[in-house]
């Protein structure tokens, strides 16, 4: 454990800059996880109701990525309509 309060500052602020330093080299990468781990936060409560219905994991994913991707597929169509005339 670390006694002195300066001493305990400056490795918390070595320890702060050196994770701001690794996020801002690895930005890039972190849209996918983080928009991952959005999609996972709101599909949590429609797996755990369908489990509870008595669907199987499997099952349940399967209804929910199809259902996402019917929700999904129009804004997609719409949205590259304007890519392929431009």
């Amino acid at each position: 454990m670390i006694k002195s309060k300066r001493l305990r500052f400056l490795v918390g602020g070595l320890f702060l800059a050196a994770t701001l330093f690794f996020l801002y080299r690895v930005r890039g990468a972190l849209l996918p996880f983080l928009a991952g781990g959005i999609l996972a936060y709101f599909l949590w409560p429609a797996v755990k109701w369908l489990e509870k219905k008595g669907c199987s994991r499997n099952q349940t994913l399967w209804i929910c990525y199809l259902g996402l991707g019917i929700l999904v597929l129009p804004f997609f169509s719409w949205s590259s309509h304007g890519f392929y005339e431009n």
